[in-house]
């Protein structure tokens, strides 16, 4: 039985849901409790809710919602993030934390 499986999957590619480039939205964001400096990953593809518009409805097309805690203060840190149809942000908010660039995160 092992063979048989062998012999049909042998030379296909592994499927990855996630491409590294434009499927991964990076945050990087600083607790105001302690300062501790967190990276997050989002997947543009599971993530996102679908907000289910009428064709003249106004608003996002998708919303992130996300929570993260650090492990010094364990304060919860809350992300909301607004995307068109293209998944282009256009609007993102955080509470406990700050947005912080790339460089800053350590």
């Amino acid at each position: 039985m092992m063979n048989f499986l062998k012999k049909t999957f042998a030379g296909r590619k592994r499927y990855s849901p996630v491409r590294e480039d434009r499927d991964l939205l990076r945050l990087y964001i600083k607790c105001h409790k302690c300062g501790k400096t967190l990276k997050l990953l989002v997947n543009m593809n599971t993530d996102l809710e679908n907000q289910y518009k009428e064709a003249a409805e106004e608003g996002p097309d998708y919303i992130l919602r996300k929570e993260a805690m650090d492990d010094r203060c364990f304060a919860g840190i809350f992300i909301r993030m607004e995307f068109d149809k293209n998944r282009n942000i256009l609007s993102r908010e955080i509470t406990n934390g700050e947005f912080i660039g790339e460089e800053e995160f350590s």
